[in-house]
């Protein structure tokens, strides 16, 4: 079930075909750049308050849903 799990995420086995070569090294990889007003406006500020609250809010109801 993990195997699955961890494979769901991205981080399992690679399922495809190499092509005849191998990867070597580590896979790394980006998400965007943050713009750094995010972070210093207090409308940033205000939004990852609200963002970090609902995540907290939709982890709990997932924790009363599984329980």
């Amino acid at each position: 079930m993990w195997a699955r799990i961890l494979d769901w995420f991205g981080f399992g086995a690679h399922g495809h075909d190499h092509g005849g070569h191998d990867h070597h090294g580590p896979h790394g990889h980006t998400h965007g750049v943050i713009d750094a007003t995010i972070a210093t406006t207090d409308r940033g500020i205000w939004a990852i308050k609200w963002s970090f609250v609902i995540l907290a809010i939709t982890a709990a109801l997932q924790i009363v849903v599984v329980a």
